[in-house]
Formats: structure tokens, C-alpha cells, sequence
């Protein structure tokens, strides 16, 4: 978790309705202890801090500039490594620069998008494309999208459960802009970007991510961008309109 970022954004905090049933459980079950047995009060009572800090709303600001890849959200890097995209995405056999994001319970769930653009595929399944080192199964929901900006971006979210601002954000044809809030997962999530193999990567493994605001990765300038671009940027211009 980055200190300072979590200090800078409890000052005045709001919480993201994806929380609400989290909040209820804890307090009813603070409630309960309080009449019945005070170990579970004080139970409910750190399960309710502890969900205060997990689904605090937050903002953020993105760089201005189109080159520039954000992380999707706060967490840590695990892994970046080169390897071909599986048989599920459009593009399968390409080869594609994978970055592993991992959070933990304190740092914000709320997801960003990395880049200007419009999703052209989404796709819900219930069991993971990747996993660190072996494949191992990685259990919960996993939403795939592809965000076609310069190049396409192509992303997995891994989540216990997945909060439907998110799924609904990250739909096919949704037009988004670098940095928008895309809602959030409501348990600790895990996020695969599969990335160009020409871009100028700006982080390394064991470094903190800032969702929304941390550039990851650049496009080189004024290259590698494809014949629809400019269309994708005036439809997402004209539908935020």
C-alpha cells in the first residue's frame, strides 16, 4: 500500500455503494455482539474499519498525455514477462508484454481505465486465462475486455467478486477516457495487461501502482498507431459529449 496516497485520500472520505452490504453485515454483526457476546461486537467493529478503508471512493488524475499507459488500479507488480495471447482474445498467438497487478485489502479497489478508447470486446467467465508461475487456478470471477486506443490493450480482472459498476463500465462498445472510473471489485483483485511489444515500459516488478495516475508503459510517439484510431477518439469525444 502507498502511504502517503492512502493518507492524502482519508482526509475527507466517501464509499462506493459496491460496500453498502459489507457495511450492513458488519454493523448488524456489531449490534449483536454488543447484546450477546462483546468479542463478536468488537469483531464487527474491525471487519466495518477495515471496509471503510477497502471501499473508499477515491479520484484521481490522469495524465494528459495520448502515449501514456495508466495502471488500471493500486497494488503491487508481480510479474512482467513476454508471451502469446490465448485462444479467447481476437488477436490469439500474438505476442504481448503480460504485467501483473496484485492488491492488497488496503489499497483502494476502484479501477481506472489505462487509455483513451473504446472496449471492443468483453467477455465474463468464471475461471482465470492466466496465473502466476504454473497456471494455477486463481478462483472467482474474471472479466476480460480489449481497449482499442493506439494499439489494443488487453485486459483481465481477477476478483472474488466483481462489482457491476465495473462489469457494466468495461461492457462492449462503452467509450472511456484515460483515467475514468471504471467502479471497483468488491474483494482484493488481481489485473492482467497484455501489452504491446513496442512500448517503452516504465515500471519494474516489486514497484507500487496508483490507479488512474501511474504511468506504466509509453507508446512511442507519433508510431505504431493504427488506420481507426482517430476514429475511435472522435466516438468517444462525441458520446461524453
Amino acid at each position: 500500500m502507498n502511504i502517503k496516497q492512502f493518507l492524502k485520500e482519508i482526509g475527507f472520505p466517501s464509499f462506493d455503494s459496491e460496500g453498502y452490504p459489507i457495511f450492513g453485515g458488519a454493523l448488524l454483526l456489531t449490534l449483536i455482539g454488543a447484546l450477546l457476546w462483546k468479542p463478536i461486537a468488537w469483531l464487527g467493529g474491525i471487519i466495518l474499519i477495515l471496509s471503510a478503508f477497502h471501499f473508499r471512493k477515491i479520484t484521481r488524475t490522469p495524465s494528459d498525455s495520448d502515449n501514456n499507459i495508466l495502471a488500471l488500479g493500486d497494488g503491487t507488480v508481480q510479474e512482467i514477462e513476454t508471451l502469446t495471447l490465448p485462444a479467447e482474445f481476437s488477436e490469439a498467438g500474438q505476442s504481448r508484454i503480460r504485467m501483473r497487478i496484485k492488491s492488497k485489502w488496503l489499497d483502494s479497489q476502484m479501477l481506472f481505465a489505462p487509455q483513451t478508447g473504446v472496449v471492443t470486446e468483453a467477455e465474463m467467465i468464471h475461471s482465470p486465462l492466466f496465473a502466476k508461475g504454473n497456471l494455477e487456478q486463481e478462483r472467482g470471477d474474471t472479466q476480460s475486455f480489449v481497449l482499442s486506443a493506439q494499439d489494443k490493450i488487453y485486459i483481465v480482472v481477477y476478483s472474488p467478486i466483481l462489482g457491476k459498476k465495473f462489469l457494466d463500465a468495461t461492457d462492449k462498445d462503452k467509450s472511456l477516457n484515460a483515467g475514468d472510473a471504471l467502479g471497483m471489485a468488491r474483494m482484493v483483485n488481481i489485473t492482467d495487461i497484455f501489452l504491446p511489444t513496442n512500448v517503452k515500459l516504465l515500471i519494474k516488478e516489486g514497484q507500487q501502482t496508483v490507479g488512474g495516475e501511474t504511468i506504466i508503459a509509453q507508446f512511442a510517439e507519433n508510431s505504431g498507431v493504427k488506420d481507426d484510431t482517430d476514429a475511435v477518439k472522435k466516438k468517444t469525444k462525441t458520446e461524453n459529449e
